[in-house]
């Protein structure tokens, strides 16, 4: 379950990074990883800092892409697609981690 939220969140970056390409390509490459990688500081930070619960920092990483796909979804006609995929990959992440949450109960419940 891990490598299926791991690699849903290493989906979103690389969704975002080819959105940012493709939006801006005049754009220097650190201009566009510094704005493509932002959302993905929380889940950086626990990771990296050991904190108590990484996987809430994740879910804000998540919650910060839903926002953002939901945006140029909406707003950005040539975007579109690219919005509606980052949306798609959030709610995926969701789906995931709400899983995550109910089998880990369950464990808890039984032992």
């Amino acid at each position: 379950m891990n490598y299926a939220l791991w690699s849903v969140l290493i989906g979103l970056g690389v969704l975002r990074l080819c959105a940012f390409a493709m939006a801006t390509p005049e754009a220097s490459l650190a201009a566009q990883l510094a704005s493509t990688l932002w959302p993905f500081l929380p889940a950086l930070a626990g990771v990296l800092l050991g904190l108590r619960g990484p996987w809430v920092y994740a879910l804000i990483s998540a919650w910060l892409c839903f926002i953002h796909g939901a945006m140029w979804a909406v707003a950005d006609a040539e975007l579109r697609l690219w919005g509606l995929g980052e949306l798609i990959l959030a709610l995926l992440f969701f789906a995931l981690m709400w899983r995550r949450m109910r089998l880990q109960k369950s464990a808890q419940a039984t032992g």
